[in-house]
């Protein structure tokens, strides 16, 4: 089964992290209140909702896979 998700990373070559080209952020900005500085947007918004499923990369490479859903 194959994930039509549109993908927002791209693979560093030879290494295991990954990259998000400027063009692909969308709405971004940074903001700061004192000591804590934080980014905002859409990319952050979207790591956000992937997060809060609670599975890591392999388990829903698994569920894929297998033609399952949480």
């Amino acid at each position: 089964m194959r994930c039509d998700v549109q993908r927002m990373t791209i693979a560093n070559p030879n290494s295991s992290t990954y990259r998000i080209p400027i063009e692909k952020v969308d709405l971004f900005r940074v903001e700061s209140t004192g000591l804590n500085t934080a980014f905002m947007g859409t990319m952050i918004d979207r790591l956000g909702k992937y997060e809060d499923l609670g599975l890591t990369p392999e388990e829903i490479k698994g569920m894929l896979k297998d033609g399952r859903r949480k």
